[in-house]
């Protein structure tokens, strides 16, 4: 014979201790729920017994121990230790640095980029102010939008934690870090990382459907090459993927390592080789979109713009793998003194 298995703390009668406890339990994970159930059943019985010998009734004495415990979803946050507040406090200070370094480097340059495009167009004075305002406001919303995403992510899944930090501990300046040499950026390069990983398919689907050209059918004419959907598009967007995945675990060691080096090495030449060949004959681009901004014979394959960009990219990819090579003996020099 079967039996239904109730699940603990479901409350079986109309107590105000059954429905506060499942209230408190419906919330954590299976895992810590008969401990807990436990644990606040006896902890509220305790307060009861103590109300009761006091002279109070015991419906009286149930009901203040439990306003006093609070709200049961504060309690059962308390209990996961999961924040209430979407960024807390060991993110707030990286958080606000990150906007503000994004704001006065991403934004400025997407909003001169713009304008000069629109110019080179002939956009009237209107639309030229109009839409490159529109857009850049745009960009400050997805901005604003995937850095509080993703720090809400790394927030819930307890990075700062797990990296030694104490929720609301005092400042204490024997706390502060020893002067990096050749370690990670800390958590701010890893957001900013990630934030990368999470913005380059959403700008690849964004100029997709959002461009400020049209056919005369009334769609966007997108900026990248539509044929390249078929494989380079996803090879890119799972690249970044894997690149932010990458700079999670630099984080999580700490420092450069020269595994850690060889890993981003390829990591960077199997993102910027295959842009570089792209560029240099000429497929990055959309030939539709180019047209209407009159720049098609200046990015073709071996034209002045297609060369300066992909020297560009090369450069790149040679500070980003010069870089971690640097850090990394940075590091070894810094272990070898300590």
């Amino acid at each position: 014979m079967s039996t239904t298995r109730r699940p603990v703390g479901r409350p079986t009668a109309d107590t105000l201790t059954d429905r506060y406890v499942w209230a408190v339990l419906k919330s954590l994970p299976e895992s810590k729920r008969t401990d807990i159930d436990r644990e606040l059943r006896a902890s509220i019985a305790d307060d009861v017994d103590a109300r009761v010998a006091a002279g109070a009734t015991p419906d009286a004495a149930e009901k203040a121990v439990l306003t006093e415990l609070g709200e049961p979803m504060r309690l059962a946050a308390g209990y996961a230790g999961r924040p209430l507040a979407l960024i807390g406090p060991d993110l707030y200070v990286d958080y606000v640095r990150l906007l503000k370094l994004l704001a006065v480097t991403v934004i400025p340059i997407v909003a001169i980029t713009l304008f000069v495009i629109n110019a080179l167009t002939g956009a009237a004075p209107g639309e030229l102010i109009g839409g490159t305002v529109g857009i850049v406001i745009s960009v400050g919303v997805h901005l604003g939008f995937w850095v509080t995403l993703v720090f809400a992510l790394v927030e819930r899944m307890g990075v700062a934690k797990k990296s030694g930090l104490k929720d609301n501990s005092p400042f204490d300046p024997d706390d502060l870090p020893a002067v990096a040499t050749g370690t990670t950026g800390g958590r701010s390069e890893l957001i900013a990382s990630l934030v990368v990983a999470l913005l380059v398919p959403v700008a690849l689907v964004w100029q997709q459907i959002s461009s400020n050209f049209e056919e005369a059918d009334g769609s966007p004419i997108p900026v990248i090459n539509p044929a390249l959907w078929s494989f380079w598009l996803p090879y890119l967007i799972a690249l970044a993927v894997l690149t932010g995945t990458f700079a999670v675990v630099l984080y999580r060691v700490g420092r450069w390592t020269w595994p850690l080096v060889a890993v981003n090495a390829v990591l960077t030449i199997a993102t910027i080789g295959p842009m570089v060949w792209l560029v240099a004959t000429g497929a990055a681009l959309n030939e539709a979109y180019l047209d209407r901004l009159g720049w098609a014979e200046f990015v073709a394959a071996g034209s002045p713009g297609a060369t300066i960009a992909s020297i560009a990219l090369v450069a790149i990819g040679g500070w980003a793998t010069a870089d971690s090579v640097i850090k990394t003996v940075q590091a070894d020099r810094s272990v070898t003194r300590g």
